[in-house]
């Protein structure tokens, strides 16, 4: 009988030390969990940083030049105007923009009926039943746009359009820039971006913009 009360006693023993032994060591468990979760945490901060860093670095070129090109647009947009009644003026002010940007391959005003004969090229062009000029002149709002095959140049170009207004604000129509958009993919590949990089740009409607690489395939690397 006694015996077996100090079994018991002893067997209690043992469970209240295990428990304390479990209480104490608790705090423990739960302070290497929180460890394990902020350095998975960090990690993927410090990953998601260094993500974000390489793909501005390698999105520099087609960021470089739509800034350029929508401030250079923004800034003819406003001398246009004055120009409309010289004819010859307006055209050498387009020349002289593309002779002095020579990533540019186009610039122009594009008037109401959607011809120009004030731009670079020197000649008349009419963009009347062009999907990408309708829209602009239906939105009237600054845009940027890709063109596999420029209606002026037949390259694959980036089309920067900004609105003409007078001191009226009664709108004119659109200065149009372009430039070609096979030489960003080389001035990445320059900076010694990641060869298996694919980067690609598209505007606010989900439109391609840019790609490198495969155009066709890129399409299925944008979000649903």
């Amino acid at each position: 009988m006694v015996g077996d009360t100090r079994a018991s006693e002893r067997s209690s023993l043992t469970f209240r030390i295990g428990a304390l032994l479990t209480l104490a060591l608790l705090p423990l468990g739960l302070i290497a969990v929180l460890q394990s979760w902020s350095a998975i945490n960090t990690a993927r901060d410090t990953y998601r940083q260094s993500l974000t860093a390489q793909t501005m670095r390698a999105a520099r070129p087609e960021t470089d030049a739509i800034i350029r090109a929508l401030g250079l647009a923004r800034g003819l947009s406003n001398a246009v105007p004055a120009l409309l009644d010289d004819p010859a003026g307006c055209a050498a002010a387009m020349r002289n923009v593309v002779g002095q940007n020579p990533n540019f391959s186009f610039a122009g005003f594009i008037a109401l009926d959607q011809t120009t004969t004030c731009n670079s090229a020197g000649q008349r062009y009419d963009f009347s039943g062009n999907p990408a000029s309708d829209r602009v002149f239906e939105t009237r709002v600054p845009d940027v746009t890709f063109n596999p095959s420029g209606d002026v140049t037949n390259e694959a170009v980036v089309i920067v359009s900004q609105p003409v207004r007078d001191e009226d604000d009664t709108f004119l129509g659109f200065v149009s820039l372009s430039f070609p958009a096979t030489p960003l993919a080389e001035t990445r590949a320059r900076a010694n971006a990641d060869p298996e990089l694919t980067l690609v740009t598209f505007d606010g409607d989900g439109a391609l913009l840019t790609a490198g690489g495969d155009r066709d395939g890129a399409a299925s690397l944008l979000p649903g």
